[in-house]
């Protein structure tokens, strides 16, 4: 008789430590938040999967993965350093490529609020491609015209900063007159403030100032046939 409950209360034993015992799938899960391993902008495939083989998991076996704060601060710590990079290309003034990483991340802190704004600065340099365009258009052959050189400069450029402006681009054209002479005209369009969208010349100083005039194409015409009248051309 003692045997029989001896060997009963073994049974018990063993049943209850199975029972206490982490499933497979726990056991995977926890593996899985294990090799994800120091967080970069690479990081995101292995901890989508972690996350994905987590959800999958029962309510009991969710609740007896240990190393879950793991995975919540990996999520976190990837979120932070997409963030970070999407911000950086957005100083850079490449916009498409700062929504392209700040869509993978669309509930972290104010992603909606740069992604806006990241969206306007692609919206501003179609629009510094449109002036371009535009301004070459002054030139007597614009199909001669060409951009000789344009940069990008943020807030903290010197002349955006005297505008008041968020961002500056320059940009340099060279046209033909009607005697195949060439001339090259400097400009600058700035981004944001009192002054978005408007351009100016840059004057022989090689200052552009407030009391420069607003580039448009009479203008440009004029600058030309002036530029000419100067050496005796018509």
């Amino acid at each position: 008789m003692k045997k029989s409950i001896a060997l009963f209360l073994i049974l018990i034993l063993l049943i209850s430590f199975t029972a206490c015992g982490k499933s497979q799938a726990v056991k995977d899960v926890e593996a899985a938040i294990t090799n994800i391993g120091e967080v970069n902008l690479d990081s995101d495939k292995a901890i989508t999967d972690a996350e994905k083989q987590y959800e999958a998991l029962s309510e009991k076996e969710a609740k007896a993965v240990e190393n879950y704060s793991d995975l919540t601060a990996a999520r976190e710590t990837y979120n932070s350093l997409v963030y970070k990079e999407a911000i950086d290309n957005m100083e850079k003034f490449d916009y498409e490529k700062a929504i392209s990483l700040l869509e993978s991340i669309p509930s972290y802190k104010d992603v909606g609020e740069k992604l806006e704004e990241a969206k306007q600065g692609v919206f501003q340099k179609k629009c510094a491609t449109y002036i371009i365009n535009f301004v070459k258009s002054g030139f007597y052959n614009p199909s001669a015209a060409r951009v000789l050189e344009a940069s990008y400069g943020d807030k903290t450029d010197k002349y955006a900063s005297a505008f008041e402006a968020d961002g500056i681009l320059y940009f340099s054209l060279q046209g033909t007159n009607k005697m195949g002479g060439t001339i090259v005209c400097e400009y600058c369009i700035l981004f944001g403030g009192a002054n978005d969208g408007k351009y100016y010349e840059n004057d022989t100083n090689n200052n552009y100032n407030e009391s420069a005039e607003v580039v448009d194409v009479p203008t440009i015409n004029k600058i030309i046939q002036k530029y000419w009248e100067d050496y005796g051309i018509n």
